[in-house]
């Protein structure tokens, strides 16, 4: 049974914002918390009042080259949240209007306690870490427990932060009239960040906000006090989704197959006291593959940088040095957040406020307008976290600093954590499943038979996903497919075959064309994916280093050819051909081969030269030398690799992975030998 469709309307997404979660206990939050002196838990949350704000401040070089922020070339900002912030705003959002209203310097400080916490949380145990993401019985790299730590780094004082670089705080937004406002906390969209936490990119959090609106969520001129809740709590998702990828709970490589994805441990282990906030600020700007591609592109890198006690942001085997925006968030992000957490410990300069019982309803019942969390889950939650503030109150009041953490923690017990991972093998004797076929990767949004989205992420070549009884195929499209959708065609087969046993369906492309199969159909099996990003390193006068980028599927083995000619089976992405002649040149190619002996198509051809006899005798003309781990370079030496020149930018001593290819802070491309 074979079933082809060449066109569908795009489907639209019609369930509801159910999500696939668990709970966390009172115990696992409170391992969260900060801890006081003696050992109890510190429910205070610390925001600054009452001073003046260097920002978008310029970066300059010392004397040593490193980068740092130019405090004489900055802007200012005077903050004052009561001064500043005492009207009421109307707490309409858009396409859902109210007639309630709030102090706005009020809603700024409980959504800056919310983004905090829910970073906390999303963090530790929104990914698929057994335990929790990080180790909470060991301190980290600089002494202190993970609540402490958390809290200095990622308190509300840096969303306060954060917020100053590019949003309605730092007073940048357009004219109400202009299109393209990305938010409180520019979390861009419909550009990348968005669709990350979308699933469009690859990842993300899909879940949650898979079925949201971007404007309605960001946009500073279609929610109440510029939509600072919608950013904030968005921006909190959005730190622990960047998590998820650098420690592979998430399925994002961007074609990666050499990186490491412990960022947790790096996180825990830095000696550098800033490295939280410095890293999620980065990755603000650059995007969630940047740590990958520096910190834990090798080992080297990964244990250098750690091991760094300061400076960890100037040190060009970490960081790209540019004097660029990534560069100045770095730098800027956490040094205005310590300058708030300082301030805030004085009685001058800290935050307070009392909030009535209507504030605290208000507030909750906000998120789960925007939909955040659905009506069902918060009308469970929130009348725990208000039996909070009545056992907590003084004259129908609370303090802000002192007691709204302790209901949201009411609250967050009672809300559901959503789980962004494969917990446990597929049963196929038990569930329908859904196998891709296609070496492209295909989008796919499903929800369960109660409406609960339980895909909206990409599904990569020969991987398969389980199809729950009554589950409602809402998107198919496949990431070339011109607008092609094959969700009808899915939905189709599966309500045809009634659902009385398991059935196990593949999908792929043919001639521009959906086409489905079942198991057992009289199909040719598919070839495996050409092999991508075939290159060569480490080129000496007999030997040539190459490696390529890892094909997906049941690949038993890899076929390089030299000169046409099969030369040998690796079974790794890698392969060193040696005995090879001096100043001679060749051609490689590579097919990867399926366990069932199918072999793919040879991958783009591949010329490499090797070294002439005297070429680590004689340097090249202009004094250009091979590039080679263990030398100590110095700024404006010339070395040669992979057949092409390049100079020094900064002293160094070479290591692994620090080649001219892999670290461009420290070396420039001249020209082509």
């Amino acid at each position: 049974m074979k079933i082809k469709i060449i066109a569908l309307a795009v489907a639209l997404f019609s369930a509801n914002n159910a999500l696939a979660t668990e709970n966390i206990s009172l115990d696992m939050y409170r391992q969260l918390l900060p801890k006081d002196s003696a050992g109890q838990i510190d429910y205070d949350l610390h925001l600054a009042d009452k001073l003046s704000l260097p920002y978008h401040c310029n970066i300059k070089q010392d004397s040593e080259g490193r980068y740092e922020i130019d405090l004489d070339n900055c802007e200012h900002h005077d903050l004052d949240w009561k001064k500043d912030r005492s009207s009421l705003v109307k707490l309409d959002l858009l396409g859902d209007s109210s007639d309630a209203t709030m102090v706005e310097h009020k809603l700024w400080a409980m959504a800056f306690a919310q983004a905090y916490v829910s970073t906390m949380i999303q963090m530790q145990f929104g990914l698929d870490k057994e335990n929790g993401t990080f180790d909470l019985q060991r301190p980290f790299g600089v002494g202190e427990s993970f609540g402490n730590y958390f809290a200095r780094n990622m308190g509300p004082n840096y969303f306060v932060s954060k917020g100053l670089q590019e949003s309605s705080l730092g007073r940048d937004l357009p004219a109400p009239s202009e299109e393209g406002d990305d938010g409180v906390l520019q979390i861009e969209y419909p550009g990348s960040a968005w669709s990350e936490l979308q699933g469009t990119g690859g990842g993300g959090f899909p879940r949650i906000f898979g079925m949201m609106q971007p404007k309605k969520i960001l946009d500073s001129f279609s929610g109440p006090a510029r939509n600072i809740i919608g950013s904030a709590v968005t921006s909190g998702f959005y730190n622990g989704s960047v998590i998820g990828i650098n420690t592979g709970s998430l399925p994002w490589d961007k074609n990666k197959t050499d990186t490491t994805v412990r960022i947790q441990d790096f996180i825990q282990g830095s000696k550098d006291k800033d490295t939280l906030a410095m890293v999620m600020s980065y990755m603000y700007n650059r995007g969630p593959y940047s740590v990958k591609e520096l910190l834990l592109k090798s080992e080297q890198s990964f244990q250098h940088c750690m091991a760094l006690t300061d400076h960890l942001e100037s040190d060009p085997a970490c960081f790209v040095q540019l004097n660029d925006f990534g560069t100045r968030y770095i730098r800027q992000i956490p040094y205005v957040t310590q300058m708030l957490n300082e301030a805030s410990k004085k009685e001058e300069t800290r935050y307070e406020t009392q909030l009535t019982r209507l504030d605290v309803s208000n507030y909750f019942d906000l998120l789960a307008r925007y939909g955040f969390y659905s009506n069902a889950e918060m009308a469970k939650a929130k009348p725990a976290a208000m039996a909070r503030f009545d056992e907590l109150a003084k004259n129908g009041e609370i303090s802000w600093s002192h007691d709204f953490a302790k209901v949201l923690e009411a609250l967050m017990v009672e809300l559901p954590v959503t789980q962004f991972a494969e917990k446990s093998p597929i049963d196929e004797s038990m569930v329908s499943t859904l196998t891709n076929s296609d070496d492209q990767r295909l989008f796919l949004s499903v929800a369960d038979n109660v409406g609960t989205i339980v895909s909206h992420d990409w599904l990569e070549p020969n991987a398969k996903i389980a199809l729950m009884p009554g589950s409602q195929v809402q998107q198919a499209a496949f990431e070339n497919g011109a607008g092609m959708d094959c969700a009808t065609l899915i939905q189709d087969q599966l309500s045809s075959l009634g659902g009385a046993a398991p059935v196990h369906l593949f999908i792929q492309q043919e001639n521009g064309q959906c086409s489905l199969s079942q198991e057992g159909d009289e199909t040719p099996s598919e070839k495996p994916g050409i092999p991508q990003n075939l290159q060569a390193s480490n080129i000496t006068t007999t030997t040539v280093a190459l490696s390529w980028k890892k094909v997906a599927g049941d690949v038993a083995r890899y076929q390089v050819y030299r000169n046409g000619e099969l030369l040998e089976s690796p079974q790794s992405e890698s392969f060193t051909d040696s005995n090879l002649k001096p100043g001679t040149a060749y051609v490689y190619q590579v097919a990867a081969e399926f366990s069932n002996g199918l072999v793919s198509e040879l991958s783009a051809s591949l010329n490499v030269k090797t070294l002439a006899d005297d070429a680590d005798e004689t340097p090249a003309p202009g004094d250009v030398r091979p590039w080679a781990e263990g030398t100590v370079y110095k700024a404006g030496d010339r070395v040669s690799f992979n057949g092409k020149t390049y100079s020094c930018l900064q002293a160094h001593s070479a290591i692994v992975g620090w080649d001219p290819v892999s670290v461009p802070a420290l070396w420039k491309l001249e020209s082509a030998r």
